[in-house]
């Protein structure tokens, strides 16, 4: 047979009331819990996405400033290599050399060339927003850059264009990666370059 145990009149249990009232307050307790980690989640998502962004850039330019800085000087009629973007050669002596054209779309670009250490002749340009070398030893172009990056604005300047044998180059460009919103970064890298070129 089953006992049941008496209640005594004195002893109180929880009301429906209070159940309700605990149960809100631990379900907003949750919430701004959770609020928080993903705001943690996310700035560290934005940091890491900032500091790949970062190291790739320091290799395309590190790979870039070792051949610029040991570029040499090319100079015409037979020793040139600066070309137009329809492959005539240009009657223009110096180091480096910033074409600028427009595409056949219409769109603005410029290219860089110079002569590198070996007598190659290099352009380094943008296609389709990626930036792209061209070498004359090899024949093709290749990306220098990782696929999840884009280059927007790239720009090439030269400075000391008085002197053909002591120029420096200047390279901006605005780049961002490709993937989720709260990873995605926008930075625009600038860095100078000077030849070692000594004549």
């Amino acid at each position: 047979m089953l006992r049941f145990k008496h209640i005594k009149p004195n002893q109180k249990g929880m009301t429906l009331m209070e159940i309700m009232v605990a149960v809100s307050l631990f379900a907003l307790l949750t919430i701004s819990v959770g609020q928080i980690l993903q705001t943690i989640i996310d700035g560290q998502r934005s940091a890491i996405a900032a500091q790949n962004l970062g190291e790739n850039m320091m290799y395309v330019f590190e790979v870039m400033s070792r051949e610029l800085r040991m570029a040499t000087l090319s100079a015409p009629p037979d020793n040139s290599c600066f070309k137009d973007q329809y492959g005539s050669f240009l009657d223009v002596e110096g180091i480096y050399y910033v074409y600028e054209g427009i595409t056949d779309e219409g769109m603005p670009f410029k290219d860089l060339q110079f002569k590198n250490q070996y007598g190659n002749c290099v352009n380094y340009f943008l296609e389709n927003d990626v930036l792209k070398v061209w070498r004359s030893d090899v024949g093709t172009s290749t990306a220098i850059m990782p696929d999840d990056l884009v280059i927007r604005n790239l720009d090439f300047i030269v400075n000391d264009h008085a002197t053909t044998t002591k120029q420096r180059i200047t390279m901006k460009m605005n780049i961002h990666n490709k993937g989720y919103a709260s990873s995605y970064k926008n930075m625009t890298f600038q860095t100078s370059i000077s030849t070692r070129y000594y004549d």
